[in-house]
């Protein structure tokens, strides 16, 4: 939650014509777009869509020109995925939708699919041996390998990229207010969402 406020702060002062709510938890967020208590909701793309009530993206974030980030296998040893295995991963869409989506993605139907709020808990899963291997994004393998005791092995998902953090707008009376306050972002406010800059779609 210390990092939910933190960001709530860091939002707020970059965005000071908008009021800012960060949620903890993907429960919570998807909650409070089905209630509709904001105009606007910033999330990772697939958050976005893919929720039971799915928001239409009207800004993408981009890095290094790119709309979506590629997700990569961590294991301790080679991790090939197969029916039956464990793994961890963020949780985007909610603790039963996010398997069902990851097995889709991934081409499979038994992957059992653990998720997690935070990436230090994810490490936790893997080094109590309760999962097989992660998967995460690739910008997140340092933080993890940074935070390991044991060496660890990584596989890119050639098959697997979700798209990086976007913007999307239920009250299309505030849009244009909404666009433009993204686009005023700082480039290290930026940064610190992920991205390098908005493309409006």
């Amino acid at each position: 939650m210390k990092k939910a406020k933190s960001l709530q702060k860091k939002l707020a002062d970059q965005l000071p014509s908008l009021d800012i709510i960060v949620y903890g938890r993907s429960s919570d967020f998807h909650k409070a777009i089905k209630k509709q208590e904001g105009d606007a909701f910033l999330a990772f793309r697939i958050a976005l869509e893919n929720g039971k009530v799915p928001v239409a993206v009207s800004i993408q974030g981009t890095l290094k020109g790119k709309e979506a980030e590629p997700y990569y296998l961590i294991g301790t040893s080679a991790p090939t995925v197969s029916e039956g295995i464990k793994m961890a991963t963020r949780d985007l869409l909610g603790r039963r939708a996010m398997p069902k989506f990851v097995n889709k993605a991934l081409g499979f139907k038994k992957v059992k699919v653990k998720v997690a709020n935070k990436t230090e808990d994810l490490l936790t899963l893997l080094q109590l041996n309760q999962v097989d291997m992660l998967l995460v994004r690739k910008s997140t393998i340092g933080k993890v390998q940074a935070k390991s005791n044991q060496k660890l092995e990584t596989k890119e998902v050639s098959s697997l990229a979700f798209g990086l953090p976007a913007v999307g707008i239920l009250n299309k009376e505030v849009e244009k207010a909404v666009v433009d306050a993204f686009l005023g972002m700082s480039t290290e406010a930026k940064k610190g969402l992920g991205v390098e800059t908005w493309k409006k779609l």
